[in-house]
């Protein structure tokens, strides 16, 4: 049997993130989602470190991806509007 578990590379992508080690956050993340692509709150990560990263599209992406699972999710809303200031939309 498969173990789906997505908690270890969640928590190895915080772990990454606090640490600076951005690339590997969002490689992490990738693979969180590939897995579990319906959870927002994996969007909402891997935003933080698309943001850290400066690739603000790819935050707004999946800002506006988490908005797509759920639509009143307050945490994108917010960021998504910061983001859209930043970007000129």
């Amino acid at each position: 049997m498969i173990c789906r578990c997505v908690s270890f590379p969640r928590s190895d992508a915080d772990a990454a993130l606090v640490s600076g080690d951005v690339d590997k956050s969002i490689k992490l993340m990738d693979a969180v989602i590939a897995l579990e692509p319906g959870n927002e709150r994996n969007y909402l990560k891997r935003h933080r470190a698309n943001v850290r990263k400066r690739k603000l599209e790819n935050a707004f992406g999946d800002l506006t991806a988490a908005l797509g699972i759920k639509h009143d999710y307050k945490a994108a809303l917010a960021g998504r509007a910061k983001l859209g200031l930043q970007l000129g939309r």
